[in-house]
């Protein structure tokens, strides 16, 4: 009985060593692939980033894309528009050309002609030397894209006028609408483009809208062409004031209006009143009504009435060269 006892123990005690010896070489296992494990996580914490730094650089470049196609096709508008003014500019210079032969002729039927005897004050000789223009401007919102292009193009506007005359003076009276709560009147006296051309480029560069829109469809035409009447003109320059918008005057200022153009024809042989109709989406959308009442006020005022279909630069030019 013994002896089978005795069996029994050392089987026991072969079962605790195995036991044993199978949680040690676990545990060996464990501490040498301890270090690989870690590293693995490790591996993968740094896979995760690069996915991720991956895809930031795939999204700036997809945004660098975008932002070169967009100004490709900027530059795309820019040498369009630069095509434009050149073939516009060959179209003036021909104009220019043909304006100065004209003053030349002027000159030599005046040196040719006998003496008159002039009032006090008049011209002595009727060849034109000096130029004084006003723009009447409409300044309300739906004219905004027409200022930013007239304040653009005044440079090269007062240039080409330059080489018709030798002085140049530049004025503005920038007119909204009383009913915004603001002043309806913005104006620039007469300035010299020779001595401060940048006065007056700024001065064009500062009109904006109203913050408050107005609440009728009429503007205050009137206001405008009184205060450039009212401007320091020269006696003897030729004096002409170019009327932009896109709205009438209000009914009871409109024939108040056409009389000011009238009277400001008759008040010298070289004076006279353009108009400018500028056909805006504001004005398509009431079939551009307002055109009719332009070209009145282009016959009172004894100027030239022109559609702004084009450049801005070639329109004003127009505008400015009276018949």
């Amino acid at each position: 009985m013994r002896r089978s006892g005795r069996g029994i123990e050392i089987f026991s005690m072969s079962a605790l060593d195995v036991l044993a010896m199978t949680t040690g070489a676990f545990v060996v296992m464990v501490t040498l692939l301890l270090p690989y494990y870690q590293r693995e996580r490790d591996a993968f914490a740094q896979m995760e980033e690069l996915h991720e730094a991956e895809a930031a650089v795939r999204a700036k470049s997809v945004s660098s894309e975008q932002k070169a196609a967009q100004t490709m096709g900027e530059l795309a508008d820019m040498v369009s528009e630069i095509e434009a003014l050149g073939a516009t500019n060959a179209a003036l210079e021909s104009r220019i050309a043909a304006a100065k032969r004209q003053m030349a002729k002027l000159n030599e039927q005046n040196q040719d002609a006998p003496p008159r005897q002039e009032k006090e004050g008049s011209l002595q000789n009727s060849a034109i030397e000096k130029l004084d223009v006003v723009f009447v401007i409409d300044t309300t919102s739906s004219m905004s894209p027409v200022i930013r292009d007239l304040s653009l193009s005044l440079r090269g506007i007062v240039r080409v006028l330059q080489r018709l005359v030798a002085s140049v003076r530049i004025g503005f009276a920038a007119y909204t609408d009383r009913d915004t709560g603001y002043a309806p009147v913005r104006a620039l006296p007469l300035t010299d483009t020779s001595k401060n051309l940048a006065r007056v480029t700024g001065f064009a560069q500062s009109l904006k809208p109203p913050p408050r829109g107005s609440q009728t469809i009429d503007e205050d035409m009137e206001l405008g062409l009184l205060r450039a009447i009212q401007m320091n003109w020269r006696a003897d320059a030729a004096k002409v004031i170019v009327v932009i918008g896109d709205a009438r005057p209000h009914r009871k200022d409109r024939t108040m209006t056409i009389n000011l153009a009238s009277q400001f024809r008759a008040a010298g042989p070289n004076n006279g009143v353009s108009t400018l109709f500028v056909s805006t989406p504001s004005s398509r959308s009431r079939g551009d009504i307002a055109r009719n009442f332009f070209e009145v006020l282009a016959r009172s005022g004894g100027g030239t009435f022109n559609d702004h279909t084009g450049q801005m630069f070639e329109s004003i030019i127009l505008s400015v060269v009276l018949e």
